[in-house]
C-alpha cells in the first residue's frame, strides 16, 4: 500500500504537461479547429526552454530558468504559428503536417540532447 501512495504524486507530476496540452486541444476543438500537433509543439518548447536555461546559466545565474521558460513559450508559439499558417493558408492536411512536425523535432531532440544533457 505504501508503494501505491508513493506512486500517485509521481504519476500526477508526470501527467501534468499532458493534461495541460490536452486542455489546450479541448479548447481548440471547441472553437472548430482540430490541433493534433500539441505534443510536438510541447516537445519544441520544452527543448528550447531547457537548452536555453542551461546555456544561459553561466551569465544569468538564478534568472536562467525564468528566461528559459519565456524562451520555451516563445518557441512554442512560433511553431504554433507555423502550424497554423501551413494548415490554414497553404491548405495542408493537419495530420500530415503533424507527423512531419513531430518526427522532425523528435529527431532533433535526440540529436542535440546528447550534446547538452
Amino acid at each position: 500500500m505504501d508503494l501505491l501512495y508513493s506512486m500517485v504524486p509521481l504519476a500526477l507530476g508526470v501527467a501534468t504537461p499532458i493534461i495541460i496540452s490536452s486542455l489546450g486541444g479541448l479548447f481548440s476543438e471547441r472553437s472548430g479547429i482540430v490541433n493534433i500537433a500539441l505534443e510536438g509543439i510541447m516537445l519544441v518548447g520544452a527543448f528550447a526552454g531547457a537548452t536555453s536555461s542551461i546555456l544561459l546559466e553561466g551569465s544569468l545565474g538564478a534568472l536562467a530558468p525564468w528566461v528559459g521558460i519565456l524562451i520555451g513559450a516563445f518557441f512554442g508559439m512560433l511553431f504554433s504559428l507555423i502550424h497554423a499558417f501551413a494548415s490554414i493558408h497553404l491548405k495542408s492536411r493537419s495530420n500530415n503536417f503533424r507527423y512531419c512536425f513531430e518526427y522532425a523535432f523528435y529527431r532533433i531532440n535526440c540529436l542535440f540532447v546528447s550534446d547538452y544533457f
